[in-house]
């Protein structure tokens, strides 16, 4: 199914995008990217040559690679979580004990579920966290964790009701304060035809790959699974002429997958990369 959508889906989001003046987005020109999360330099070093051949990297705002010597061919965008709070975020001291942090994340440490109808939350991201990444010279920034208002909503809805009203809310006011800042979304497909106007772009992970819970674990996504997502980007992608990045990941020694993702991404117009799980250093497959 994915190569006959590619046939004619690729053709009319090229279409769009000139329509909706993507040229003045300059995402739209981005082909090579990377994002590093997890920087480790002790263990994987990230020179500058590597940031260099890429005309997009998102990185952490608190801990990333040297981002001197760029010179503006790169453009760079900071990890900011909209629907989690971080234990080692500077913030985290005083919102700890706040009765809208409600509950740890298990599947990765250090990081709790937030109620983002919250007014003192929505404070903290428009006039701290996006302030913050702004004066330290990000151009953009890119939103995780937007489905956690959909997991929680329908998890309890007598108890997190308005709750992807709340986040697609935040994604607006991010937007209206700040016009010039480019807005990524991580996945978010609940509140694609709320928040879509506001995107300069779109990100999702584990297209046609994934990895595990556990370091090391990577399989396929069920083709069930590839083309519900896939519908959703593409559908998001003609609607408003924004690129979608693509993060598949694969393991460092399996170059045939990489390759195969790779290419399968790109003949649906998606800009791909290809990684392991922890995000700790940048990969190529060539």
């Amino acid at each position: 199914m994915c190569r006959r959508l590619a046939s004619y889906v690729t053709p009319f989001l090229f279409a769009m995008a000139s329509a909706c003046g993507c040229a003045r987005n300059p995402l739209g020109a981005v082909r090579e990217w990377a994002i590093v999360l997890s920087y480790e330099p002790q263990a994987h070093p990230v020179a500058a040559s590597d940031l260099q051949r890429c005309q997009m990297v998102i990185v952490d705002p608190d801990s990333h690679p040297p981002l001197d010597g760029l010179g503006g061919k790169t453009i760079v965008v900071a990890y900011v979580s909209l629907g989690e709070a971080e234990e080692y975020r500077s913030y985290w001291p005083q919102i700890a004990q706040k009765e809208w942090v409600v509950g740890a994340n298990e599947n990765w440490g250090r990081s709790h579920f937030v109620d983002v109808r919250s007014a003192e939350w929505r404070s903290l991201v428009l006039e701290t966290v996006v302030p913050g990444v702004i004066a330290k010279g990000f151009r953009g920034i890119m939103m995780d964790t937007l489905d956690t208002a959909d997991f929680l909503e329908s998890k309890d809805p007598a108890r997190f009701g308005g709750s992807r009203a709340a986040m697609a809310g935040l994604v607006h006011a991010i937007r209206e304060r700040y016009p010039d800042l480019l807005l990524i979304s991580n996945n978010g497909f609940a509140l694609f035809d709320k928040i879509g106007p506001c995107l300069s772009g779109a990100l999702t992970e584990s297209v046609f790959r994934r990895h595990g819970p556990k370091p090391g674990e990577y399989s396929a996504v069920s083709a069930e699974d590839a083309d519900w997502k896939i519908s959703r980007l593409t559908s998001l992608a003609a609607k408003t002429g924004i690129p979608v990045f693509a993060i598949d990941y694969v393991s460092l020694g399996d170059v045939a997958g990489a390759r195969d993702s790779a290419a399968r991404l790109k003949a649906l117009g998606f800009r791909p990369y290809i990684a392991e799980r922890e995000l700790n250093r940048i990969y190529r497959y060539e």
